[in-house]
């Protein structure tokens, strides 16, 4: 059945609890895997121990990550990939091959000055995979500044380098980032939901303290025509979304 299901508990036991009387029913096909989505693979055993536990075994579920599962599932029904280009591994070398020619413009003077003691090249290769998980970080987390670099801002302070050296990495790139069209990708599912046939027919998130908005909107989305079941963890039965630390 379409629907999103939201379940909360401030104890972990008492949601795996819940996760396992929710794929205690059988799906329609025996062939279909269950598919619980974790933050790390820690989560995974833990989790699976649970479920062995409650329901005597532990098969034939699958535990992908967020990103993966959402990626490959927008794959299969819009055609859209995220382009390998955007994969930190990716990204470092290629930052690390621009570089030198950057570290000549004047806005990069605090990363000349700290690259200029390597002679073998190796804090170059740790500044640019710093670099390319902070990318990727900001891909997910904060698209809008990343579109607004696109468009030729710089913003201020250390945010103008990283708009000018993300500007120079982009030209090597034949694809756009996934997240670049979202608003058209989110536009499509809600307007025409996708077909249940190519779908999983029920999908859990456990345990995931923090997703993009990004991730939660397609979530949202893809309810309409699968079963999404959310497990979080909150130490509040009130609302505190708003409160300020």
């Amino acid at each position: 059945m379409a629907c999103f299901n939201l379940f909360v508990s401030n104890r972990m036991e008492v949601l795996a609890e819940r996760l396992a009387d929710a794929i205690r029913s059988p799906l329609s096909s025996p062939l279909q895997s269950e598919i619980v989505i974790v933050q790390n693979r820690g989560m995974e055993r833990w989790l699976s121990q649970q479920i062995a536990r409650r329901l005597g075994v532990c098969a034939n579920i699958r535990f992908p990550f967020p990103r993966a599962f959402l990626y490959g599932t927008l794959k299969e029904l819009t055609g859209a990939a995220a382009g390998d280009e955007y994969e930190p591994e990716i990204m470092t070398w290629r930052i690390m091959k621009i570089l030198p020619v950057a570290l000549f413009r004047p806005s990069f003077e605090s990363l000349r000055r700290y690259l200029a003691d390597d002679p073998a090249g190796l804090k170059r290769f740790q500044l640019a995979s710093c670099i390319a998980r902070v990318f990727d970080t900001y891909l997910i987390f904060r698209p809008e500044m990343v579109a607004a670099w696109e468009r030729g801002e710089n913003g201020t302070g250390e945010e103008a380098w990283q708009a000018e050296l993300w500007r120079m990495m982009r030209t090597g790139f034949d694809a756009d980032h996934i997240i670049t069209h979202r608003g058209i990708i989110l536009q499509r599912l809600r307007a025409v939901p996708p077909s249940p046939a190519i779908l999983p027919q029920r999908v859990s998130i456990f345990g995931i303290s923090t997703l993009p908005m990004f991730y939660l909107d397609l979530f949202h989305a893809l309810s309409q025509a699968m079963e999404v079941n959310c497990f979080f963890m909150n130490p509040c039965r009130e609302f505190w979304g708003d409160i300020r630390s």
